[in-house]
């Protein structure tokens, strides 16, 4: 017992040695030179999958932390914010474009909106031709132009709506066009009405021919996609030169007349969308459940801030 304990700080040494040898045969020698090359190599990518799952977890986009709740939160706000603003832009015109005369919602009869339609349409187009002084010629004597397609029979609620919402199209190209003092409009006209079953909408097809500067041209489309009552949507457009149009500028070239920018025939083709009823029921049962996470939310928010 005595040569035990005189002894002792030996016999802790060989221990240390033969621990540390045991671990680096474990650790070191046998994974490398033994038959655990194959146990190594499937536990570096057992290890390689469990960090790549662990990365899943912790990215910081998807980690379920208070910043990112905090995006999530500002994200459906934001959406429901777009939402609203968007359900507004399409409701207002939709509301203004059913209205009627002296913009009421409630339909006249057919007898005094008749009456009052086709005279409307009349001083329209004659005031468009009285500001651009527009007049029949000797050389060509037959209607004027702008030639407006009108409502020919109007005896039911469904035809005076139809022509009601006609009358606003052909109030918003003309007023556009005096407005931009463009005096070349040659025709306006209502295509035949696509089949909308299961679309939100309904469409009346619009064509429109016009003479006018090409520089002007964007502004035209523009002015008319940014019209408070009537939603067009240019489906196609078609310009060309026409004989009478070039004459001019092939006579300036021997007399070096300066003459103004040549203009370009225009044929446009617009759908002019109207929301259905059905529509804009389901509209705004989304915007009352868009409000009401938003109530629930900020609710939840009070009761948090009550509670600390």
């Amino acid at each position: 017992m005595d040569r035990l304990k005189e002894n002792a700080f030996w016999i802790g040494v060989v221990g240390v040695v033969l621990a540390l040898g045991g671990l680096s045969w474990f650790l070191v020698i046998q994974p490398i030179y033994g038959g655990g090359t194959q146990t190594f190599g499937s536990r570096e990518r057992e290890l390689g999958q469990l960090l790549n799952k662990a990365k899943g977890y912790v990215r910081e986009e998807y980690a379920p932390t208070e910043p990112y709740y905090e995006r999530l939160r500002q994200n459906l706000i934001t959406q429901r914010n777009d939402y609203n603003e968007a359900a507004t832009f399409y409701g207002n015109r939709r509301d203004k474009f059913r209205e009627y005369f002296d913009d009421t919602k409630r339909r006249p009869n057919v007898g005094s909106f008749e009456t009052r339609y086709r005279e409307s349409l009349e001083d329209l187009i004659e005031n468009y031709r009285t500001k651009f002084d527009i007049k029949e010629s000797e050389e060509e004597r037959g209607e004027l132009p702008p030639t407006v397609e009108d409502v020919s029979l109007i005896a039911t609620s469904a035809q005076i709506d139809d022509a009601m919402k006609k009358f606003w199209i052909t109030q918003a190209v003309i007023d556009t066009l005096m407005a931009m003092e463009v005096g070349g409009l040659k025709q306006l006209g209502f295509g035949e009405r696509p089949d909308t079953e299961g679309e939100p909408y309904d469409v009346i097809n619009t064509e429109v021919t016009v003479d006018m500067p090409f520089s002007k041209l964007e502004e035209f489309v523009t002015r008319l996609f940014d019209n408070e009552r009537v939603l067009f949507t240019l489906t196609s457009i078609n310009a060309s030169k026409k004989s009478e149009q070039l004459e001019p500028f092939m006579r300036s070239v021997s007399t070096n007349e300066d003459l103004a920018e040549p203009g370009i025939s225009v044929e446009m083709n617009f759908h002019v969308t109207d929301l259905k009823d059905e529509t804009l029921e389901r509209l705004e049962a989304l915007e009352e459940l868009l409000a009401g996470g938003g109530d629930e939310e900020e609710e939840e928010e009070e009761e948090e801030e009550e509670d600390e």
